[in-house]
Protein backbone atom coordinates (compact mmCIF):
# COMPACT_ATOMS: atom_id res chain seq x y z
CA UNK A 1 0.00 0.00 0.00
CA UNK A 2 0.99 3.57 -0.66
CA UNK A 3 1.86 6.15 2.14
CA UNK A 4 1.51 9.50 1.04
CA UNK A 5 2.72 12.06 3.13
CA UNK A 6 2.02 16.23 2.84
CA UNK A 7 3.87 18.54 4.61
CA UNK A 8 3.54 22.60 4.98
CA UNK A 9 7.00 24.68 3.59
CA UNK A 10 7.61 28.24 5.43
CA UNK A 11 9.32 30.53 3.08
CA UNK A 12 11.00 33.73 2.96
CA UNK A 13 7.84 34.76 0.12
CA UNK A 14 5.20 34.12 2.82
CA UNK A 15 4.14 30.67 1.78
CA UNK A 16 1.24 30.05 3.96
CA UNK A 17 1.90 31.84 7.18
CA UNK A 18 -0.81 33.11 8.05
CA UNK A 19 -0.75 36.91 9.62
CA UNK A 20 -1.91 37.94 12.84
CA UNK A 21 -5.80 38.73 13.12
CA UNK A 22 -5.13 42.45 13.39
CA UNK A 23 -8.27 44.27 14.09
CA UNK A 24 -11.56 42.51 15.08
CA UNK A 25 -13.79 42.13 12.16
CA UNK A 26 -10.95 41.77 9.70
CA UNK A 27 -10.64 39.35 6.77
CA UNK A 28 -8.34 37.33 5.63
CA UNK A 29 -6.98 38.16 2.15
CA UNK A 30 -4.59 37.50 -0.37
CA UNK A 31 -2.57 39.07 -3.09
CA UNK A 32 -1.90 36.40 -5.12
CA UNK A 33 1.41 35.45 -3.12
CA UNK A 34 1.09 36.56 0.30
CA UNK A 35 -1.94 36.04 2.89
CA UNK A 36 -2.88 39.56 4.81
CA UNK A 37 -5.29 40.53 6.82
CA UNK A 38 -7.67 43.68 6.23
CA UNK A 39 -11.04 45.21 6.95
CA UNK A 40 -13.46 43.86 4.66
CA UNK A 41 -14.63 46.03 1.59
CA UNK A 42 -17.83 48.81 1.99
CA UNK A 43 -21.01 46.36 1.83
CA UNK A 44 -23.00 46.32 -1.15
CA UNK A 45 -26.56 46.22 -1.19
CA UNK A 46 -28.49 43.69 -2.60
CA UNK A 47 -30.38 43.42 -5.17
CA UNK A 48 -32.94 41.31 -7.40
CA UNK A 49 -34.41 41.21 -10.87
CA UNK A 50 -36.52 44.33 -10.24
CA UNK A 51 -33.10 46.21 -10.19
CA UNK A 52 -32.32 45.44 -13.71
CA UNK A 53 -31.06 48.46 -15.25
CA UNK A 54 -29.96 49.70 -12.38
CA UNK A 55 -26.28 51.17 -11.48
CA UNK A 56 -24.02 51.72 -8.53
CA UNK A 57 -23.63 54.40 -7.39
CA UNK A 58 -22.41 56.61 -3.79
CA UNK A 59 -24.82 59.11 -2.47
CA UNK A 60 -24.35 60.88 0.61
CA UNK A 61 -20.85 58.48 0.88
CA UNK A 62 -22.41 55.19 0.85
CA UNK A 63 -23.26 52.62 -2.13
CA UNK A 64 -26.92 52.67 -3.45
CA UNK A 65 -28.64 51.24 -6.31
CA UNK A 66 -29.32 54.08 -8.41
CA UNK A 67 -31.04 54.68 -11.87
CA UNK A 68 -28.51 55.68 -14.99
CA UNK A 69 -28.30 59.25 -15.02
CA UNK A 70 -29.61 60.32 -19.04
CA UNK A 71 -32.47 60.44 -20.91
CA UNK A 72 -36.15 60.44 -19.03
CA UNK A 73 -34.38 60.59 -15.63
CA UNK A 74 -35.07 63.88 -14.86
CA UNK A 75 -36.86 64.94 -11.73
CA UNK A 76 -38.11 68.36 -12.65
CA UNK A 77 -39.08 70.58 -9.56
CA UNK A 78 -41.49 73.69 -10.70
CA UNK A 79 -41.34 76.39 -8.82
CA UNK A 80 -44.32 78.45 -8.95
CA UNK A 81 -45.81 81.43 -6.70
CA UNK A 82 -48.87 80.99 -5.27
CA UNK A 83 -50.42 83.47 -2.89
CA UNK A 84 -47.36 85.13 -2.83
CA UNK A 85 -45.37 82.17 -1.28
CA UNK A 86 -43.11 79.25 -3.14
CA UNK A 87 -45.15 76.38 -4.31
CA UNK A 88 -42.83 73.42 -5.28
CA UNK A 89 -44.57 70.35 -7.43
CA UNK A 90 -43.62 68.10 -9.43
CA UNK A 91 -46.01 65.79 -12.33
CA UNK A 92 -48.49 68.61 -10.48
CA UNK A 93 -48.21 67.07 -6.57
CA UNK A 94 -46.65 69.64 -3.98
CA UNK A 95 -43.38 68.32 -3.15
CA UNK A 96 -41.50 68.70 -0.03
CA UNK A 97 -37.75 69.35 0.68
CA UNK A 98 -37.27 65.65 1.38
CA UNK A 99 -39.07 64.32 -1.53
CA UNK A 100 -36.50 66.21 -3.62
CA UNK A 101 -33.02 64.54 -1.44
CA UNK A 102 -34.86 61.07 -1.86
CA UNK A 103 -35.23 61.90 -5.92
CA UNK A 104 -31.63 62.85 -5.70
CA UNK A 105 -30.87 59.96 -3.51
CA UNK A 106 -32.31 57.58 -5.98
CA UNK A 107 -30.31 59.08 -8.75
CA UNK A 108 -32.25 60.88 -10.73
CA UNK A 109 -31.50 64.20 -12.57
CA UNK A 110 -32.99 67.15 -10.34
CA UNK A 111 -33.58 70.27 -12.11
CA UNK A 112 -35.75 73.33 -11.28
CA UNK A 113 -38.11 75.25 -13.82
CA UNK A 114 -39.27 78.78 -12.58
CA UNK A 115 -40.82 81.38 -14.86
CA UNK A 116 -39.09 79.58 -18.11
CA UNK A 117 -35.27 78.64 -16.59
CA UNK A 118 -34.19 75.45 -15.70
CA UNK A 119 -31.88 75.89 -12.28
CA UNK A 120 -29.31 73.27 -11.50
CA UNK A 121 -28.94 71.39 -8.44
CA UNK A 122 -26.04 72.84 -7.20
CA UNK A 123 -25.67 71.84 -3.75
CA UNK A 124 -27.71 69.21 -1.32
CA UNK A 125 -27.08 68.27 2.63
CA UNK A 126 -29.38 67.32 5.23
CA UNK A 127 -32.19 69.15 5.35
CA UNK A 128 -31.03 71.82 2.56
CA UNK A 129 -31.48 72.35 -1.34
CA UNK A 130 -29.87 74.78 -3.49
CA UNK A 131 -30.63 75.57 -7.18
CA UNK A 132 -28.91 78.31 -9.39
CA UNK A 133 -28.64 79.35 -13.08
CA UNK A 134 -27.25 82.09 -14.75
CA UNK A 135 -28.32 83.69 -18.42
CA UNK A 136 -26.71 86.16 -20.39
CA UNK A 137 -28.25 88.97 -22.15
CA UNK A 138 -25.60 90.49 -23.57
CA UNK A 139 -23.99 93.33 -21.56
CA UNK A 140 -25.16 91.28 -18.33
CA UNK A 141 -25.27 88.04 -16.53
CA UNK A 142 -28.54 87.47 -14.75
CA UNK A 143 -28.35 85.14 -11.86
CA UNK A 144 -31.02 83.60 -9.67
CA UNK A 145 -30.58 81.02 -6.99
CA UNK A 146 -33.88 79.19 -4.75
CA UNK A 147 -32.63 78.35 -1.31
CA UNK A 148 -34.70 75.12 0.11
CA UNK A 149 -34.25 74.55 4.20
CA UNK A 150 -36.00 72.77 6.51
CA UNK A 151 -36.76 74.89 9.62
CA UNK A 152 -38.23 72.81 12.66
CA UNK A 153 -40.24 70.46 10.33
CA UNK A 154 -41.31 73.63 7.85
CA UNK A 155 -40.13 73.95 4.65
CA UNK A 156 -38.62 77.26 4.16
CA UNK A 157 -37.63 79.23 0.52
CA UNK A 158 -36.01 81.74 -0.43
CA UNK A 159 -35.29 83.14 -3.74
CA UNK A 160 -32.19 85.77 -4.95
CA UNK A 161 -31.41 87.32 -8.07
CA UNK A 162 -28.51 89.21 -8.98
CA UNK A 163 -27.40 91.45 -12.33
CA UNK A 164 -23.36 91.40 -12.87
CA UNK A 165 -21.52 93.06 -15.87
CA UNK A 166 -20.02 91.72 -18.39
CA UNK A 167 -16.76 92.48 -18.92
CA UNK A 168 -14.99 93.90 -21.95
CA UNK A 169 -11.33 94.61 -22.92
CA UNK A 170 -12.28 98.41 -21.65
CA UNK A 171 -12.39 96.94 -18.23
CA UNK A 172 -8.98 95.87 -18.16
CA UNK A 173 -7.68 96.21 -14.29
CA UNK A 174 -10.92 97.49 -12.99
CA UNK A 175 -12.60 95.63 -10.14
CA UNK A 176 -16.06 94.51 -9.13
CA UNK A 177 -18.10 96.70 -6.71
CA UNK A 178 -21.33 97.86 -6.02
CA UNK A 179 -22.38 101.51 -7.57
CA UNK A 180 -26.01 103.25 -6.49
CA UNK A 181 -26.95 99.74 -5.31
CA UNK A 182 -26.17 97.63 -8.51
CA UNK A 183 -22.46 95.95 -9.43
CA UNK A 184 -20.44 97.75 -12.02
CA UNK A 185 -16.69 97.86 -12.80
CA UNK A 186 -14.76 100.60 -11.34
CA UNK A 187 -10.96 101.70 -11.78
CA UNK A 188 -9.05 100.32 -8.86
CA UNK A 189 -7.59 102.97 -6.43
CA UNK A 190 -5.08 102.94 -4.11
CA UNK A 191 -5.61 102.42 -0.67
CA UNK A 192 -5.80 105.26 1.60
CA UNK A 193 -3.23 104.56 4.61
CA UNK A 194 -3.73 107.49 7.46
CA UNK A 195 -1.22 107.60 9.82
CA UNK A 196 -1.92 108.16 13.48
CA UNK A 197 0.29 108.14 16.80
CA UNK A 198 -0.57 106.92 19.70
CA UNK A 199 0.44 107.29 23.66
CA UNK A 200 -0.49 106.13 27.14
CA UNK A 201 -0.34 102.06 28.08
CA UNK A 202 -2.75 99.54 27.30
CA UNK A 203 -5.54 98.74 27.89
CA UNK A 204 -5.98 102.77 27.66
CA UNK A 205 -4.46 104.29 24.73
CA UNK A 206 -5.22 106.88 22.99
CA UNK A 207 -4.76 107.59 19.05
CA UNK A 208 -4.38 110.77 17.08
CA UNK A 209 -5.00 111.79 13.76
CA UNK A 210 -4.39 115.13 11.93
CA UNK A 211 -6.69 114.15 8.81
CA UNK A 212 -9.78 115.77 8.45
CA UNK A 213 -12.56 113.17 9.13
CA UNK A 214 -14.83 114.41 5.42
CA UNK A 215 -11.90 113.29 3.79
CA UNK A 216 -11.63 109.79 5.03
CA UNK A 217 -15.51 109.48 4.72
CA UNK A 218 -14.98 110.91 0.95
CA UNK A 219 -12.18 108.39 0.07
CA UNK A 220 -14.51 105.23 1.52
CA UNK A 221 -17.14 106.48 0.11
CA UNK A 222 -15.37 106.83 -3.58
CA UNK A 223 -14.59 102.99 -3.03
CA UNK A 224 -11.18 103.53 -1.54
CA UNK A 225 -10.15 101.20 0.63
CA UNK A 226 -8.78 103.03 3.60
CA UNK A 227 -6.65 101.83 6.97
CA UNK A 228 -5.14 103.47 10.09
CA UNK A 229 -1.95 102.53 10.60
CA UNK A 230 -1.16 103.51 14.52
CA UNK A 231 2.79 103.50 15.51
CA UNK A 232 2.45 102.24 18.95
CA UNK A 233 5.30 100.22 21.62
CA UNK A 234 7.87 99.48 18.25
CA UNK A 235 8.83 100.36 14.65
CA UNK A 236 5.89 98.17 12.86
CA UNK A 237 2.78 100.37 13.01
CA UNK A 238 -0.50 98.48 13.49
CA UNK A 239 -3.05 98.16 11.01
CA UNK A 240 -6.35 98.81 11.28
CA UNK A 241 -8.95 98.42 8.34
CA UNK A 242 -12.14 100.91 8.05
CA UNK A 243 -14.75 99.18 9.16
CA UNK A 244 -17.87 101.29 9.06
CA UNK A 245 -18.28 105.44 8.32
CA UNK A 246 -21.77 107.56 8.56
CA UNK A 247 -22.64 110.91 8.31
CA UNK A 248 -25.38 112.32 9.99
CA UNK A 249 -26.53 116.05 9.73
CA UNK A 250 -26.56 116.27 13.56
CA UNK A 251 -23.59 114.77 15.11
CA UNK A 252 -21.52 115.00 11.69
CA UNK A 253 -18.97 112.30 10.65
CA UNK A 254 -18.16 108.88 12.72
CA UNK A 255 -15.78 106.60 11.19
CA UNK A 256 -14.78 102.74 12.98
CA UNK A 257 -11.57 101.19 12.59
CA UNK A 258 -11.29 97.47 14.03
CA UNK A 259 -8.51 94.90 14.13
CA UNK A 260 -7.74 91.68 16.05
CA UNK A 261 -4.14 92.15 17.61
CA UNK A 262 -2.48 90.01 19.92
CA UNK A 263 -1.99 91.56 23.18
CA UNK A 264 0.31 89.37 25.55
CA UNK A 265 -0.35 86.54 23.01
CA UNK A 266 -4.23 86.88 23.46
CA UNK A 267 -5.99 87.77 20.34
CA UNK A 268 -7.54 90.69 21.37
CA UNK A 269 -10.60 92.78 19.31
CA UNK A 270 -9.33 96.21 19.66
CA UNK A 271 -11.08 99.32 18.12
CA UNK A 272 -11.23 102.76 17.45
CA UNK A 273 -13.64 105.43 16.65
CA UNK A 274 -13.59 108.74 15.93
CA UNK A 275 -15.98 111.53 15.82
CA UNK A 276 -16.60 114.56 14.16
CA UNK A 277 -16.55 116.25 17.79
CA UNK A 278 -13.93 114.54 18.82
CA UNK A 279 -9.97 115.03 17.73
CA UNK A 280 -8.51 111.49 19.18
CA UNK A 281 -10.02 107.98 19.55
CA UNK A 282 -8.97 105.88 22.98
CA UNK A 283 -8.01 102.13 22.27
CA UNK A 284 -10.14 99.67 25.17
CA UNK A 285 -9.21 96.02 24.64
CA UNK A 286 -11.64 94.42 23.20
CA UNK A 287 -14.25 97.70 23.54
CA UNK A 288 -14.28 100.95 22.05
CA UNK A 289 -14.66 104.35 23.33
CA UNK A 290 -13.86 108.13 22.28
CA UNK A 291 -12.54 110.85 24.55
Amino acid sequence: MDIFTCAVTKGAGGGSDLPSPGASGNVLTSNGSKWGSAAPAAELPAVSTEDNGKVLGVNFGEWRKMNPRGVNNDYVVDMTIENDEPYASHDGSEISIDDIIAAHAAGKTVIMDYSGARLTLCNIAEDLVIFSAAEGTGDAIHMISWYGSVNEGTDEWTFTETWLPVPTNNDEGKVLSVVSGEYDFVSAKDPLIISASASGLLPNVTVSITDELSDIYDAAADGRIVYLEVLYGGVIPLRFPLLQYNYDEEDGYALAFEAVRNISHVPTLMTIVFEETKSTGIILTGLAAVS
